[in-house]
């Protein structure tokens, strides 16, 4: 009888052992890992005022500092990126050898951005920007053009008027859609663009130290800033958007819009 309990209890620890051995060799449970639930730092109002006021006096200390750089004195005009004496006088309607003479400037050619130049007295309000115009010396004397000549055939829309608007300035011939303009004296174009508001595709032609023509509202530009010219030479078509019928002409004596009916020939 004691034979099978020895057995028995043999039997019992090798189940025993078995059941040890097979949790030993199970897989090994891992820990989760650790996450932080705590709540993410709040912004408070006071932080998001503090952070809109510092912007604000930011933008507000850099457009006075603009405001500052810009600002001149009456009389007084700061040269722009683009500007040339030309265009500076074509603005403000004075003679440029005037506006040369006032600054001691010697080299019309040279002038730079950010210059204070003064105006001449009784000059008029500047006219919006003026850009890309070529202020070389032509060579030419002053004094009277020796001829000039209609830059087209047509009735007059509308004659000189003094003291009125950039239209008044000139005069406004009838054209049919894309007349030939042509020069209405020798001399060399100083300007051609559309950086003067209210003109459209615009060419000044300088004929010598004393006059200039403007031919104003153009389709096409037919010819480029220290080109010289001779009389009759075409330099645009005309029938620019808005103004397909008609072509402005302007004559200017030392930089002020005189009638050009004076020195065209009568017919």
């Amino acid at each position: 009888m004691a034979t099978p309990m020895k057995f028995r209890l043999l039997a019992l620890f090798v189940i025993l052992g078995l059941m040890l051995i097979t949790a030993g060799c199970g897989p090994t449970k891992r820990s989760a890992p650790i996450r932080d639930y705590s709540p993410a730092p709040q912004v408070t109002t006071e932080a998001k005022k503090s952070k809109t006021s510092t912007s604000a006096t930011a933008a507000k200390s850099k457009k006075k500092t603009i405001q500052r750089e810009v600002k001149t004195k009456d009389g007084e005009y700061r040269v722009k990126s683009g500007d040339t004496l030309y265009s500076i006088s074509m603005q403000f309607g004075v003679d440029h050898n005037d506006l040369a003479r006032l600054n001691k400037i010697d080299d019309q050619n040279v002038i730079n951005v950010g210059q204070i130049l003064q105006i001449p007295r009784g000059s008029n309000k500047p006219s919006p920007q003026v850009s890309r115009v070529t202020p070389k010396s032509t060579g030419q004397s002053s004094g009277p053009v020796g001829s000039w000549r209609w830059p087209v055939n047509g009735a007059l829309n509308y004659r000189y008027m003094e003291k009125v608007s950039e239209r008044g300035k000139g005069i406004g011939i009838k054209v049919s859609k894309e007349t030939p303009v042509f020069s209405a004296a020798p001399g060399k174009v100083v300007y051609s663009g559309t950086g003067l508001r209210g003109y459209g595709k615009l060419l000044i032609v300088k004929h010598n130290e004393d006059f200039l023509s403007v031919y104003a509202h153009n389709s096409q530009l037919l010819t480029s800033e220290g080109q010289y010219i001779a009389q009759g030479q075409q330099i645009a078509i005309s029938g620019g958007e808005g103004y397909s019928d008609v072509l402005h002409f302007e004559v200017r004596l030392k930089g002020k819009p005189v009638d050009p009916l004076k020195y065209l020939p009568k017919r």
